[in-house]
């Protein structure tokens, strides 16, 4: 039976340990500066980097999609809105995944963790669209690399809410691990332009 987001963020802080994942994301920021005859929007560009690489060298599996939850991590500002965004993020990229492996081809997750991993994301987008512009549905990938457990070495008897949200967890844990946030802005501070912006603006209120 689907459970309500009230009951799916109660699971995630029983599970996870990292304060981090509580917070909203504070990049690296790195200040673009327009030429001061030139009128242009002003300039926000999110991207997650590889910890341990060279200045510069960005992920090979950086997508729009990881972009964009880069920016909500960005913005969030509750504990909830960052379980939400890191929560479907994760687990719509395992989803996608697993409906890209050919039928039979015994690396599928297994029947009841997709239905459960499903229940994530129906529970955690009403949500979210009421405070943010939600990934196009065209996005894949919505967290910048491979999700960790899957599909070869996913673990036996890993079917219940709990067991699924300690992989979501394990890999936002990895994310914030291997990876970087950097933000390329023309602005002072991390305030998005109200151009570019992803929160709605009934969204201003307390979550």
């Amino acid at each position: 039976m689907q459970k309500g987001w009230n009951q799916y963020f109660a699971v995630w802080n029983s599970v996870s340990k990292n304060a981090l994942l509580s917070s909203p994301v504070r990049p690296i920021r790195f200040q673009i500066h327009a030429p001061k005859d030139a009128e242009q929007t002003p300039y926000f560009l999110p991207e997650w980097v590889l910890a341990d690489e060279r200045a510069g060298d960005l992920l090979p599996v950086q997508t729009k999609g990881s972009r964009h939850t880069l920016q909500m991590l960005i913005e969030a500002r509750s504990e909830e809105e960052c379980a939400a965004v890191w929560i479907y993020s994760v687990a719509k990229t395992m989803l996608d995944e697993n409906r890209r492996l050919q039928k039979g081809s015994g690396h599928r997750l297994p029947e009841c963790a997709a239905m459960i991993l499903d229940d994530f994301c129906r529970a955690a987008r009403p949500f979210l669209a009421a405070r943010f512009s939600l990934w196009h549905p065209a996005m894949r990938r919505l967290i910048p690399y491979r999700p960790l457990l899957f599909p070869s070495c996913w673990p036996k008897g890993v079917q219940s809410a709990p067991a699924l949200m300690h992989i979501v967890v394990a890999n936002a844990d990895m994310v914030l691990h291997q990876c970087t946030a950097r933000l390329y802005t023309s602005l002072d501070g991390y305030q998005c332009p109200a151009a570019l912006t992803l929160r709605k603006a009934c969204a201003s209120v307390e979550s």
